[in-house]
């Protein structure tokens, strides 16, 4: 006799399917998480079920025991908040108008279009960047580069 257990939906989805080549070790950790969110299964059960179904559906590679083990261990070993206290996103900080403001005030109009400042790279780069910090640029949109504001400084 069949016993059922309260899954989700997704587990439930999950398991109608077998595992497909590329797709086998996140399929089992999504159905060990599953079987653990179920609060019935336990971490044992849980294996026994994981090698049951290797042995019975996949069949384009042996599984190891460590991949087992792996989603075990994602599954019954990491520490999860309930979904209430689950931060989906940073709160951003709020606005300060008045910094705004001021450096909007304060910053230089160095690509206003209409005049030629006389300035280049390596003008300006060393004032807006440290030496070690690095900037993503190019002379090619498609093929950036990534250097130290020294190197930029010194090619320009």
């Amino acid at each position: 006799m069949a016993l059922v257990l309260p899954f989700s939906r997704r587990v439930e989805e999950t398991l109608r399917e077998t595992p497909e080549a590329g797709a086998t070790h996140r399929w089992l950790a999504r159905v060990a998480a599953g079987l653990q969110a179920s609060g019935r299964v336990t971490r044992e059960s849980c294996g026994a079920f994981l090698r049951d179904c290797c042995a019975d559906w996949v069949t384009h590679r042996a599984i190891p025991e460590r991949e087992i083990e792996a989603a075990l261990r994602l599954a019954y070993d990491t520490p999860r908040q309930p979904l209430g206290e689950r931060k989906l996103a940073p709160a951003w900080p709020s606005l300060d108008s008045s910094d705004r403001d001021s450096a909007a005030w304060t910053a230089p109009a160095l690509f206003d279009g209409v005049t030629d400042t006389g300035l280049c790279a390596s003008d300006v780069l060393p004032s807006m960047f440290g030496p070690e910090e690095f900037i993503c640029g190019g002379w090619i949109c498609e093929r950036p580069v990534v250097q130290s504001v020294e190197r930029w400084a010194a090619r320009a």
